[in-house]
């Protein structure tokens, strides 16, 4: 492409790829793939090629993808804090951003220095890196920079060829964007299944499917005492520290966490799905050896501000109707039956023993090892006195 020629129809054949099927990929690494794979053979002298969008995360601000001619793409997360603050201010991200126009950059100047991006870029042998502000139809301005590494950087008609491109482009990510915004939302607050379930559609009250699964109700002990005692951004603090115990280690055993109840923890572990995988009540007791073990990890290293963090569990196995349950106004995925009220009786008991595990009688049948019988006891709502394990001293 030389410096005469004007954008034609393989720009148009490009936009129309991004228009008519770039959105029906799995997933924007695939759609920024195929994009880079077409304007390479379009004669565009590409080396390395970024997008940037700002999420909507409980632990990230940005997202990007970098691609390389010849090398597999990266993608990158950014959290929150000054350091990515401080980068982000030297970046031509922001240029774009702010001044909501095409930013250029050729390493080797002097007027390169104060981005940070520009050391890096020379040292790949970048020649001419340029920045587009992509427009969303919220409002959001994001990014996407392409880059050169042949002698005398890009020529105007490949510019123009590119900015021709960029409404689509903006489009297709906007889209992938938010699809997994709803997909990563759903997941961190209501969790994996019933993120899945919601997204297949499965969003009518009442609609509950019958599952068996080992159930977990893991309980802070003293978290009443620190409430009243600590300031409410430290009291947050040792809740997240105590969750942080948990949540890995219940879904490193796939397991999934249905709710917080206060800062109770109420997770359920399914039938394996192929057969010879470890059973629920497996999986379940190595979720709360790894609870413990990291509990005291925290406890000894002393990084928690409330003192030593203790819990109390309680392990039941049985069946479950999971589903959407609530009023027309406000549903909530979770699980209900008898056998989750028997798992929250267990809870108050062992925080009445004092233990820090106890599990059914169904539990020890089926994973009997380093257990010990507390006794027999009746509990409210079950006819028949329910048999109590511990772990043995």
């Amino acid at each position: 492409m030389n410096d005469t020629a004007r954008p034609d129809g393989a720009a148009d054949a490009v936009r129309d790829w991004l228009i008519d099927e770039a959105g029906f990929l799995e997933h924007f690494g695939l759609v920024l793939d195929g994009l880079c794979a077409r304007l390479l053979a379009a004669g565009l002298p590409l080396a390395r090629v970024t997008t940037h969008i700002r999420v909507v995360h409980s632990e990230r601000i940005g997202l990007s993808r970098v691609w390389r001619r010849g090398q597999a793409m990266i993608e990158q997360h950014f959290g929150f804090g000054p350091e990515v603050e401080a980068m982000y201010q030297r970046s031509p991200i922001r240029i774009a951003h702010e001044g909501k126009r095409r930013f250029e950059l050729r390493p080797g100047d002097p007027g390169a220095t104060p981005f940070g991006i520009a050391v890096d870029l020379e040292a790949a042998g970048i020649s001419h890196y340029v920045i587009f502000p992509l427009f969303f139809t919220g409002g959001h301005v994001n990014a996407a920079s392409f880059a050169t590494d042949r002698a005398g950087g890009f020529v105007a008609a490949e510019l123009e060829f590119i900015e021709r491109l960029l409404p689509a482009l903006s489009r297709v990510m906007e889209i992938k964007g938010l699809q997994r915004s709803r997909q990563e939302l759903l997941r961190i607050y209501v969790g994996t299944l019933p993120a899945e379930r919601i997204l297949d559609g499965q969003i009518r009250r009442g609609d509950v499917v019958g599952m068996d699964a080992a159930i977990m109700l893991c309980d802070l002990r003293g978290s009443t005492r620190m409430a009243v005692e600590l300031d409410e951004e430290t009291f947050v603090l040792v809740l997240n520290r105590y969750f942080d115990c948990v949540v890995p280690a219940v879904t490193a055993q796939g397991g999934e966490v249905l709710k917080f109840i206060g800062d109770a923890v109420l997770a359920i572990f399914e039938l394996p799905a192929r057969p010879g995988d470890c059973s629920p009540c497996d999986r379940a007791r190595a979720a709360t050896d790894a609870i413990f073990a990291k509990l005291r990890e925290v406890n000894e290293t002393g990084a928690s501000p409330g003192g030593p963090l203790e819990v109390t569990i309680a392990l039941h196995e049985g069946r479950v109707a999971f589903g959407n349950v609530g009023s027309v106004e406000r549903q909530d995925f979770t699980v209900i039956g008898p056998d989750v009220n028997l798992v929250a009786r267990l809870g108050t008991l062992a925080a009445q023993l004092g233990e820090p595990l106890l599990l059914s009688g169904r539990v020890a049948a089926r994973s009997p090892a380093g257990l010990r019988k507390v006794g027999e006891f009746p509990f409210k709502g079950f006819r028949d006195p329910q048999s109590v394990f511990a772990q043995a001293s």
